[in-house]
């Protein structure tokens, strides 16, 4: 809506901290100049599945997923963010350094299971504000592994995003350990 993107242009030219970036903010972003994230004044970190990064690219899905690395790298090095394409084995980058993690499971591919990441990620970025980079893809394993968890309780077909939630104590406990 215009609501979205007027909110989105505010906080792009006048929030200070890490902002997240997922879902309603990536439609509305891929209608908006890209010069508003280069000229950005807080730390962003977007989090598209290959779909709403075809959006924000103008790249054909599948020529995204046979080069996810190289795209995500380009397009986080083009505007000063980072990158994480979710996926398979999900793809973080700041334009300079690439991650990839590979936890997760074919039942997170359902609605609300990019809100729990984006949760997850606020609350890590939170603690971890000088290394956004990390964060993010901390955040991206914190939630594959919660997700695989709860596979094994409730199989992929029926995963819903709050099994995934409900996981994530178990998750960053068998982190810990």
């Amino acid at each position: 809506t215009d609501e979205t993107k007027k909110a989105l242009r505010y906080l792009l030219a006048n929030y200070k901290g890490i902002l997240i970036i997922d879902a309603d903010g990536l439609n509305a972003l891929s209608s908006l100049d890209n010069t508003l994230l280069s000229n950005a004044t807080c730390q962003i970190i977007i989090t598209p599945h290959p779909k709403e990064f075809s959006r924000l690219t103008g790249v054909d899905v599948k020529e995204i997923l046979c080069k996810p690395i190289c795209y995500a790298l380009d397009y986080a090095r083009s505007n000063n963010i980072i990158v994480l394409l979710k996926g398979t084995a999900s793809v973080i980058t700041n334009g300079d350094v690439s991650l990839i993690v590979n936890r997760g499971c074919a039942g997170m591919a359902t609605a609300g299971s990019g809100d729990v990441l984006s949760g997850i990620m606020a609350a890590v970025a939170g603690y971890n504000k000088s290394n956004p980079l990390l964060a993010a893809a901390g955040s991206a394993y914190i939630a594959g592994l919660a997700g695989e968890l709860a596979s094994e309780e409730y199989g992929d077909i029926s995963l819903i995003a709050s099994d995934t939630a409900s996981f994530l104590p178990k998750a960053i406990k068998y982190i810990k350990s």
